[in-house]
């Protein structure tokens, strides 16, 4: 049966179901009026004996999902490893999904939420062809694209939620990013409501990424006195070399840093098996799937092959970010110390990223003192003296490429809304760039109003903002 005729056909039942339980009296309040259309998208890189998984639920339906557990059986020897974004259990074939905390609703109308996973296989690595979302179950076929469809159905209609905000201190979760510099009792705006707009950088003057390429093994040998910093870093394995087997990776990721990816191979004319290679390789290694990639010697054939694979690729070509700027999210600039640089000279370099409000990233090889032969080395002191003075300033933002760069790429987002009318109410809907990581915030300022995502009322910080969760791809400003 074709889908227009199938949901045609499932509209029928429900309204009929519907009106003999309105003549018995047997509707409760808080069942939504229609049945819930959810889909699943299952996409899959197999490397021959294991693969990485990422699924994405999508609520087409008018009421949102508070709360959800997927479950779907696999048909062959498979089994899971490991999982992001969800929580999980295996009984033989049979699994179940879980919600974290930070993405138990999805919205209504197209709402979505991703995780992923790790398995390992013998034999087959089938795709499931059907999936129960919180207990309700629809027959699904795989379409050429992987996307699986299922319709609840009417007589397991799910339950909406009826929070009824009557304050400003209602439950929402908050974000991880770091309290900016300045007043902490500002009051909160009472004017009128609107005037939306982000505040650069978290509320921070400027922003800077120090990322390492090629894990070399004076990265690996200088690690301790790196992560003794308090900064977190970004590292980009070259996974063919045996360093990136190195089990101080693992550590760096438990320490807060971020993992990314720099090929397998290291070539200058980029391919796209070399980067998935390089990708699959982290993740069985380290149960991470990398969002950002630096391409090897910021060759311009990488900056196509990233667009459908990470959320960011970092080049070589120098300069800085500014915020709402032109910047190739695919082909970003950075700052490469010289061989023996000095502390001055990178100091210099934040210094005019930190006066023009940008962020700078960084591209180091290694130190001197290392046996492979790392580019353009210099003395770890420097850079420690270099990272202290940085960190004086109390006004700059150091983080991950992958955490700067998803509020960078959320805040370009919000700069091309354009806002509806309900009402009273002003609404944002938004739908997240491909690979963009979950769980992640934006800081933002009003003339007035009350801020609501996922019908609760969101906090006002007395730092001076009110933080959006990107996951819930709207936005309500009400009077």
């Amino acid at each position: 049966m074709k889908r227009k005729n199938l949901k045609r056909f499932t509209f029928l039942a429900v309204s009929l179901l519907l009106g003999i339980l309105l003549m018995n009296g047997l509707t409760h309040p808080n069942q939504i009026s229609a049945a819930t259309d959810f889909s699943v998208d299952y996409t899959q890189n197999d490397w021959g004996s294991g693969a990485t998984v990422n699924v994405t639920i999508t609520n087409h339906s008018s009421s949102p999902i508070n709360g959800w557990t997927l479950e779907w059986s696999f048909s062959g020897n498979q089994k899971i490893t490991n999982m992001w974004n969800a929580r999980y259990t295996q009984n033989g074939a049979s699994v179940t999904a879980t919600n974290e905390s930070y993405n138990s609703i999805i919205p209504a109308n197209g709402g979505r939420v991703n995780f992923g996973f790790n398995l390992s296989y013998s034999g087959s690595n089938f795709k499931p062809n059907s999936f129960t979302l919180n207990g309700s179950s629809g027959s699904a076929t795989p379409s050429p694209t992987a996307t699986f469809t299922a319709t609840i159905t009417p007589t397991e209609i799910i339950p909406s939620p009826t929070p009824t905000p009557t304050s400003t201190s209602g439950p929402v979760v908050s974000s991880d990013l770091p309290v900016p510099p300045g007043n902490n009792n500002v009051p909160r705006p009472s004017g009128t409501a609107g005037g939306l707009k982000v505040l650069n950088w978290a509320g921070f003057k400027g922003a800077v990424s120090y990322t390492f390429d090629d894990a070399n093994s004076s990265q690996i040998n200088n690690y301790t006195a790196l992560n003794n910093l308090g900064v977190p870093f970004t590292f980009y394995l070259w996974t063919n070399k045996s360093e990136a087997s190195n089990n101080i990776w693992a550590q760096a990721l438990r320490d807060g840093h971020e993992l990314g990816n720099h090929t397998h191979s290291h070539q200058q004319n980029g391919t796209g098996s070399d980067i998935d290679i390089a990708t699959s390789f982290i993740q069985q290694r380290f149960g991470v799937k990398p969002l950002t990639m630096a391409a090897p010697y910021g060759d311009q054939s990488y900056v196509s092959l990233a667009q459908s694979r990470f959320m960011l690729n970092r080049g070589v070509g120098g300069g800085s970010i500014a915020p709402n700027g032109n910047a190739d999210p695919f082909n970003l600039p950075c700052y490469i110390p010289p061989t023996g640089a000095q502390a001055s000279n990178m100091n210099s370099v934040v210094s005019s990223a930190r006066n023009a409000g940008n962020w700078q990233i960084f591209c180091i090889h290694g130190f001197t003192g290392g046996n492979d032969g790392a580019y353009q080395p210099f003395e770890l002191s420097q850079f420690i003296s270099h990272v202290n003075t940085v960190k004086s300033f109390g006004d700059m933002w150091i983080d991950t490429a992958l955490n700067i760069g998803a509020y960078w790429r959320a805040q370009k987002l919000f700069a091309s809304l354009t806002p509806t009318k309900s009402g009273n109410d002003i609404i944002y809907r938004w739908n997240l760039p491909p690979n963009f990581p979950s769980g992640k915030f934006l800081r933002v300022i009003v003339n007035g109003g009350t801020l609501k995502q996922n019908n609760q009322i969101l906090n006002w910080d007395s730092h001076g903002y009110y933080e959006i969760a990107l996951d819930a791809g709207s936005l309500t400003i009400s009077p």
